[in-house]
């Protein structure tokens, strides 16, 4: 195996990511925005605290500031042209939620809090913490609401990729999607599953 120097965005060799719709703004007083995403990381499964990363000149961004909260869409294979185009567009130039058609209502938790329907799946967080960088802020969240699918995710695999299958990023305009579940049981060192897990992966 011989390597190569990667001396531009290095950071492209962790992709590909997840791809997710970002949802900002206020239901009652009409300005909203969505965006895609990419650096969304879990930072806490206890306290279910996410972290998103907004550059500063996103209008996303400026809303953010705003209204203390954000929802996070998953989208599925079958949206990636919806994907490709809410990236590419600022919403201080283009209502993309009209453009686009996005349904969108009021969470039930919330009434401010835009929900947004037709998504593999949907998390609901209000801002507690920003982290402040040289070109971008993360905005840590508190999620207060997580729905999925109900054809498409199990409580213990996760998603069931062969109903929907999550959009990943490559790079630029390329895009690719999960093929398949792979089950690893024994390595070559022996056993890698956990006890109570056992049981599941020999059905």
């Amino acid at each position: 195996m011989a390597y190569k120097r990667v001396s531009d965005r290095e950071l492209r060799l962790l992709r590909p990511l997840p791809v997710f719709l970002l949802f900002t703004g206020s239901m009652i007083e009409g300005d909203l925005d969505v965006m895609t995403l990419s650096w969304v990381t879990p930072l806490s499964k206890r306290q279910r605290n996410m972290g998103v990363v907004v550059e500063k000149g996103n209008y996303s961004w400026s809303l953010l500031k705003k209204y203390p909260w954000f929802t996070i869409a998953i989208p599925d294979s079958s949206q990636a042209d919806l994907v490709k185009y809410v990236g590419t567009r600022t919403g201080r130039e283009v209502d993309k939620i009209l453009v686009t058609g996005i349904n969108l209502s009021p969470w039930e938790g919330d009434e401010n809090i835009p929900f947004p329907h037709g998504f593999m799946g949907v998390l609901v967080a209000r801002v507690i913490r920003e982290v402040d960088f040289d070109a971008s802020t993360m905005f840590v969240g508190h999620v207060e609401g997580a729905y999925a699918d109900i054809d498409a995710y199990d409580d213990e695999r996760g998603w069931v990729i062969e109903e929907r299958k999550p959009v990943l990023h490559l790079a630029k305009h390329f895009f690719t999607f999960p093929c398949e579940r792979v089950s690893v049981v024994n390595t070559r060192w022996g056993i890698g599953v956990k006890k109570p897990w056992r049981e599941l992966f020999k059905s």
